[in-house]
């Protein structure tokens, strides 16, 4: 049978007085040690794309008419259709007036059930590539140049798309 572990009076007082001395999480030296700036000013974010972030999302569509009227009903997004030549419309999105657009709606080829595909920012996507083959992930797309940059699509380990993103 366990015995029970026998807390002495000095050991419960240092436990009560341990928690006294705590601050509040909102206190103004609580905020100052979390950030990496001195007190009083707010952190500024790294200028440009950090490394890995989403960077764009796309919803790839058998209904790119009824998708678009869906989030744009459930989320206020604004919407802009464009011709994009061999893929055909292609509709911009984004969270609302003033804001940069966050992703796009597009046909799915046929065969392919709808689904979202998500964009990671790479400085360099031939490099990022190789680094993600040597990690077992599979090319879908290789790296391809567009207007608005270069990308690749795979999928990695465990069969999960998702695409590599450098904007010139």
């Amino acid at each position: 049978m366990a015995q029970k572990k026998k807390v002495t009076k000095k050991a419960a007082k240092k436990k009560t007085s341990t928690s006294k001395n705590r601050r509040a999480s909102g206190s103004k030296k609580t905020a100052a040690r979390r950030s990496a700036t001195p007190t009083g000013q707010e952190p500024v974010p790294p200028a440009g794309p950090v490394m890995g972030s989403v960077c764009w999302t796309e919803l790839n569509t058998t209904d790119p008419v009824g998708a678009r009227e869906f989030y744009r009903d459930l989320l206020n997004w604004e919407t802009n259709t464009v011709q994009m030549g061999e893929i055909g419309d292609y509709t911009m999105v984004r969270p609302g007036k003033g804001q940069p657009d966050l992703g796009g709606i597009v046909r799915s080829a046929p065969g392919i059930a709808s689904h979202w595909l998500s964009y990671f920012w790479v400085p360099d996507v031939d490099e990022a590539v190789m680094r993600a083959e040597g990690l077992g992930a599979r090319i879908v797309l290789p790296a391809t140049d567009i207007a608005v940059g270069r990308f690749a699509i795979l999928t990695d380990p465990t069969g999960a798309q998702f695409a590599l993103f450098h904007r010139r």
